[in-house]
Formats: structure tokens, C-alpha cells, sequence
């Protein structure tokens, strides 16, 4: 996460900032918007562990589209307006 803040503070032309919540404040966060227990604790520990296939690299992008995949900064730099503040 910190990496891809700081593509989208590139693509934006301003520094951004990470704050990671603890795994208790991100608990009640989403306990605050109606998770179940059972859910949060699934996300929270698939970050801390994600599996292999997370973050391995597939041809899928470019079987299905024709295309190479871009990377994402290559993506945020082309949607930078969505990120700006209004």
C-alpha cells in the first residue's frame, strides 16, 4: 500500500501520506460499518498473509485483452484525475 500512495501522490503532483491502522482499529472500523466479525477477521488476515497467488504474475491480461498489462502506475498516471481533489 505504502508504494501505491505514494504512485498516486506522483501522478497527482503532491505528497500523500500512508497511516496503517492497527489490526484492532481496523476491526472497529469495520465492525463500525456492519462487518461481521467472521469477515474482518478473514480480510485482516489475509493482509498479513496474503497467498502466492496475490502477487504472482499471470498472462491473464494480456490472453484476455490483446494487450500487455500496464503497471500501476501506468494506471494511476492515466486516471490522475480521478485522485484529485475537487
Amino acid at each position: 500500500m505504502p508504494d501505491r500512495v505514494r504512485a498516486i501522490g506522483a501522478a497527482v503532483g503532491r505528497e500523500l501520506r500512508f497511516v496503517e491502522l492497527t489490526a484492532g482499529q481496523a476491526r472497529e472500523r469495520m465492525r463500525a460499518r456492519g462487518v461481521a466479525d467472521d469477515v474482518a477477521d478473514f480480510v485482516l488476515g489475509w493482509h498479513a498473509n496474503p497467498p502466492e497467488s496475490a502477487y504472482t504474475v499471470v498472462p491473464t491480461v494480456e490472453q484476455v485483452t490483446g494487450r500487455p498489462p500496464r503497471t500501476f502506475a501506468q494506471w494511476v498516471a492515466e486516471h490522475a484525475a480521478a485522485f484529485r481533489t475537487r
